[in-house]
């Protein structure tokens, strides 16, 4: 089924600008949809068409697969299924505090008080706001307005989630915080919609991507259809995400294969292995002491590192003969053709709905760490933070969890990812992905919390 729909759409502002023409969008249930297009391409119009804050000059959107009327019960109906997150936060929040805002529309419902007050602690912990409640919001940071934005949509219940421009304003750090979140609510079942400029985040993030130009749908597909179709980016006034603009580069002078990697690990991935006179590949391990011409040397893993020794490692994979004089410190080249791969562990940890970080106790995951013994340790999800946190742990890998995981794999490295719900099977999902994009066998194991 379609969650929206739009069928010949067009608006108008009352100036006479014709912000869309002919418009035809289909967004399936649960799905991850970014819609991109230079300022002025009908971006928000559209959005806003999407809760009825605006109603189409001529044409019919569909949600759910019913035409949307525009009578005051079906417009409370409409936003209570739509959910709309502003770019600017400060045009959304207006209460004196933080509970306050985010209690404002399961109040108009007219809920009970418990049932308000259920909503809004499970909405500011799912963002990671709890301990904010008596805060007035113009005192905190941009991205702490957007996630208390963010809750009072989601206090709501709404089936659909969208949002203009979602990482404008935000640091690095931000940016990984709400991308997360964004993937968390998708993994709860929700449809999520975004406009956006960020390119790498587009081509990563997305299921379907949808282009407008000057009101119009220009192309619809997947990033890996979009991102190659490069006269189309440029006719869009679209930027090309870094790691295909590097990849382009790489294929045309021959470091790469064809695909269009869609993230800087499948850039590494793309890159060819070569093979010359002394069959090696053009991979290179770093030399623990001198070598001299054709000594025999091991290569294995150090923490992830590729060395190369005169001792024979415990793990070893590959042995060479040196071409010429090595020194200490300086790279050999050698011959990768049976890497080990590390292991993925991916431990499903109860939601904010289910208890959070309490109905997981330190000694279940310090078990779970104590009986695998990962190199390295990811947590998805807030509930999944504070999980690691309560234990007296740090986690190395916070964001962009399952790219690095596998990255580490293949680098020899195990790792524990530790996800919240329903993010655990999206990080299996991931992995799977992964896999059949760079033609590997990551393996990965799915964990329920118990030794």
């Amino acid at each position: 089924m379609h969650a929206l729909e739009t069928v010949d759409v067009d608006f108008r502002y009352p100036n006479g600008a014709h912000a869309l023409q002919g418009v035809n969008i289909k967004i399936r249930t649960s799905s991850k949809i970014a819609i991109l297009g230079p300022n002025g391409a009908g971006k928000s119009t559209l959005l806003y068409l999407f809760n009825a804050t605006l109603r189409p000059t001529s044409g019919t959107v569909r949600l759910n697969g019913a035409p949307m009327k525009y009578d005051s019960s079906s417009l409370r109906s409409i936003r209570q299924k739509v959910g709309v997150v502003f770019q600017n936060p400060d045009e959304q929040l207006f209460a004196p505090t933080v509970k306050q805002d985010v209690s404002f529309g399961p109040l108009n419902l007219r809920l009970s008080v418990e049932e308000v007050e259920k909503r809004v602690s499970e909405s500011l912990d799912l963002v990671g706001m709890s301990g904010f409640e008596n805060l007035p919001p113009h005192n905190l940071s941009t991205g702490e307005k957007k996630k208390v934005a963010i809750a009072g949509v989601l206090a709501m219940e709404p089936e659909i989630m969208v949002f203009d421009e979602p990482l404008s304003g935000l640091d690095p750090k931000g940016q990984a915080d709400l991308t997360e979140l964004l993937d968390q609510l998708n993994a709860d079942g929700k449809t999520i919609i975004v406009t956006t400029h960020r390119m790498d985040f587009a081509a990563e993030w997305a299921d379907e991507i949808w282009i407008l130009k000057n009101g119009k749908v220009t192309k619809k597909g997947v990033p890996n259809e979009i991102f190659s179709d490069m006269s189309l980016i440029h006719g869009a006034n679209l930027q090309v995400p870094m790691p295909i603009q590097t990849h382009n580069e790489l294929y045309l002078r021959g470091f790469c294969n064809k695909q269009v990697p869609l993230s800087v690990l499948e850039l590494v991935e793309s890159v060819i292995e070569y093979s010359g006179e002394n069959d090696y590949t053009g991979h290179y391990a770093l030399a623990k002491e001198d070598f001299a011409p054709l000594d025999d040397c091991f290569i294995g893993f150090e923490n992830g590192v590729l060395v190369a020794s005169r001792d024979d490692f415990k793990n070893c994979f590959a042995r060479c003969r040196c071409t010429g004089q090595v020194h200490k410190g300086k790279e050999i080249p050698i011959d990768l053709s049976d890497v080990p791969e590390g292991k993925v562990w991916i431990v499903r940890t109860p939601g904010a709905a289910d208890g959070g970080a309490e109905m997981m106790p330190a000694t279940v995951v310090r078990g779970l760490i104590d009986s695998r013994k990962p190199n390295r340790i990811g947590a998805m999800g807030t509930v999944a933070k504070s999980i690691v946190k309560n234990t007296g742990l740090n986690y190395d890998f916070g964001s962009e969890v399952v790219n690095s995981a596998v990255s580490a794999s293949r680098r020899g490295l195990s790792t524990m990812i530790f996800a919240t719900g329903k993010m655990a099977d999206l990080a299996a999902k991931r992995i799977a992905y992964l896999n059949q994009r760079m033609g590997e066998e990551i393996s990965f194991q799915m964990v329920d919390g118990e030794l």
